[in-house]
C-alpha cells in the first residue's frame, strides 16, 4: 500500500546489479591482490529488493526503492559489517505477477540471502517464493495477508490488517461513531478486514456502515462520495493513493461538507504537494493512523538522518513520505545486519538474528522495534504499536501523542486473525 507520487522521471536501470553482473562482482572481488601478496576479501552480502516501480502510476515511482537504497549506502560507506557490504539488487515487479516472479523465483541460487522490499501489491506472489527458498524478508510493509502472515518476515511497519482496526478506535475517538470507508486497494482478503474492523468498532461504540471499492484509475467519485454518507454517517475513513484520494475526499466532503476524514499513514501523506491539496479540500483536522513520524517532522531524529541519507541518492524524495518508510525499513535492516558481530552471514543467520534482535531503535519514527517468531509472522500484526497523527497544515502531519504508542492490536482481533489465517493465505 503507498501513496502514489508521481512527481519525477529518473533514468535508472531497474536491476542495477543483475546475477552475472553480481557474480563477476564477487569473484573479482575475491580474487584482489594487496601489497606484498594476495588475500581473499570478504564477498558482498547479496540482498534483493523489489516494488511496483512501474505500472502502478502513469510515471516510475522510483521514490519507493530509493529510501532502501541510500539506506543501503549509508550502510555501505559506514564499513558494512564484518567487513561485508551488501551488493544489492534491484527489481521493478511492475504491478504484475509474472514481473514479480521473476524478481526472486531464482534469488537462492543467484546467493541472495534477504530481501529487504520496497512498495509492491503483488507480494502474495514474492513473499511464497522467497519462503519457499528460505530467504527472510526485512522491514516489509504487507498489502496482502501472504505477506502480512509471513513467517519469515519482519515488518517494521505495519499493514493495512492493522492500521484499519486501529483507525476505527482513532475515529471514535475524535467523535466519529457511524462510519464509512474505502478498502485497500490490491489488499486480497479483504472481507477479514472488514471483519477484524467490525470487531474493533464494536468495542469502542462505533460502526462500519459501509466499505466502498476505490482505486487509483477511478475517473467519477461522485457516486462513491454520495454512498459514503448516505446512512447518515459522521465518518469517513479513504483508501486510495495518489490524485485519486483528492477527487475521492472532494467527492465525499461535497456529499457531506464537514464529515470527519481519516485513513492510514501510507495513504495520506505523500508530501507537501498532498498535504496542501487535503488541506484546501477541507482535509485540515484528519485523522492518520500508522506512524508518529513523517518526513516533515524534522524534530525526530530518525527524520535528520534520513534528510541527509536520501539526499545523495535524489534530493527531491526530502518530503516523500513512501521514501521515508522505504528508508526505515532499510535501516532496520542494516541493524539487523550489524548486530552480526561474528560468525557467517546466509539466509539462515540473518533470520536466527532477527528472531533474536530486540527493541530496534528507530530514532523516533516508530516505537523501538521488538517481535516475537509466533503463528503470525514477525511483528506483523501481533506486535505492532500504532501512532495516532492529525494532518493540520501543509506541513504534514502531527503526532497528537508524542512518541506514545497509542494503540495496539487488542486480543479480540488478534484471535480472529488467527481463526482465518488459513484462509488468508488462499
Amino acid at each position: 500500500m503507498a501513496t502514489f507520487v508521481a512527481h519525477k522521471v529518473k533514468k535508472m536501470s531497474l536491476r542495477r546489479n543483475g546475477p552475472l553482473l553480481a557474480a563477476a562482482l564477487t569473484m573479482s572481488v575475491m580474487l584482489v591482490g594487496v601489497a606484498g601478496g594476495s588475500a581473499a576479501v570478504a564477498p558482498p552480502i547479496k540482498i534483493v529488493t523489489y516494488g511496483d516501480i512501474t505500472g502502478l502510476a502513469p510515471f516510475p515511482e522510483y521514490e519507493f526503492q530509493d529510501g532502501v537504497v541510500a539506506a543501503v549506502d549509508a550502510f555501505n560507506a559506514s564499513g558494512g559489517v564484518q567487513g561485508r557490504k551488501i551488493d544489492l539488487i534491484t527489481c521493478d515487479t511492475k504491478f504484475a505477477a509474472a514481473a514479480a516472479a521473476s524478481c526472486v523465483a531464482n534469488a537462492k541460487s543467484e546467493g541472495v540471502v534477504a530481501a529487504i522490499p520496497s512498495v509492491s501489491l503483488v507480494d502474495n506472489v514474492t513473499t511464497p517464493l522467497l519462503e519457499q527458498q528460505g530467504i527472510p524478508i526485512l522491514g516489509s510493509d504487507p498489502s496482502s495477508p501472504q505477506a502480512e502472515y509471513s513467517k519469515t518476515s519482519a515488518c517494521f511497519l505495519p499493514g493495512p490488517y492493522v492500521d484499519y482496526p486501529a483507525l476505527v478506535k482513532f475515529m471514535a475517538k475524535a467523535g466519529s461513531k457511524s462510519l464509512s470507508a474505502t478498502l485497500p486497494s490490491g489488499v486480497a482478503g479483504e472481507n477479514v478486514l472488514e471483519g477484524a474492523t467490525a470487531i474493533q468498532a464494536k468495542a469502542v461504540g462505533a460502526k462500519v456502515h459501509i466499505w466502498l471499492q476505490a482505486s487509483p484509475t477511478t475517473t467519477d467519485f461522485a457516486p462513491i462520495g454520495e454512498q459514503a454518507v448516505e446512512a447518515g454517517e459522521d465518518g469517513f475513513m479513504g483508501g486510495v493513493g495518489g490524485p485519486a484520494l483528492n477527487a475521492l475526499f472532494s467527492a465525499v466532503l461535497s456529499a457531506k461538507p464537514g464529515v470527519k476524514l481519516g485513513g492510514p499513514g501510507y495513504i495520506l501523506q505523500g508530501g507537501p504537494s498532498v498535504d496542501q491539496a487535503l488541506v484546501s479540500l477541507g482535509g485540515k483536522g484528519t485523522i492518520i493512523s500508522g506512524y508518529t513520524a513523517f518526513p516533515t517532522d524534522t524534530n525526530v531524529p530518525a527524520v535528520k538522518l534520513f534528510d541527509k541519507e536520501i539526499a545523495k541518492v535524489d534530493p527531491t524524495d526530502k518530503f516523500v513520505e513512501v521514501s521515508f518508510m522505504t528508508w526505515l525499513d532499510g535501516y532496520g535492516a542494516t541493524q539487523i545486519l550489524k548486530s552480526m558481530t561474528s560468525g557467517p552471514i546466509n539466509a539462515r543467520t540473518i533470520t536466527a538474528a532477527m528472531q533474536h534482535t530486540k527493541n530496534l531503535n528507530m530514532l523516533g519514527a516508530v516505537p523501538n522495534w521488538s517481535y516475537s517468531y509466533n503463528s503470525l509472522g514477525l511483528g506483523c500484526t501481533s506486535d505492532s504499536s500504532e501512532y495516532e497523527g492529525i494532518l493540520t497544515s501543509a506541513n504534514g502531519a502531527t503526532p497528537s501523542n508524542g512518541n506514545k504508542p497509542v494503540y495496539t492490536l487488542p486480543s479480540a482481533v488478534i484471535n480472529y486473525y488467527k481463526a482465518h489465517e488459513s484462509t488468508l493465505a488462499q
